[in-house]
């Protein structure tokens, strides 16, 4: 699954317990979905936290560059 799918799936998830996820009121299989949804939602985080990473070595930090249109 990809990102939109896992929000979806959140969302979804949201809208059964009125709004409220709080995790000791999920039912056994809904802790296991949450459980992987935030995995998920820390891997693609730590991916965009790399890439930034990646991208201030290369071009150095955003606020101390100077972008002319």
């Amino acid at each position: 699954m990809d990102i939109k799918q896992y929000s979806d799936l959140l969302n979804e998830m949201e809208n059964r317990y009125g709004g409220n996820l709080d995790y000791e009121k999920l039912s056994d299989g809904d802790k296991v979905v949450y459980k992987e949804i935030i995995q998920q939602y820390i891997k693609y985080f730590d991916f965009i936290i790399r890439c930034i990473e990646q991208w201030e070595e290369v071009y150095g930090k955003a606020e101390n560059r100077l972008v002319l249109h």
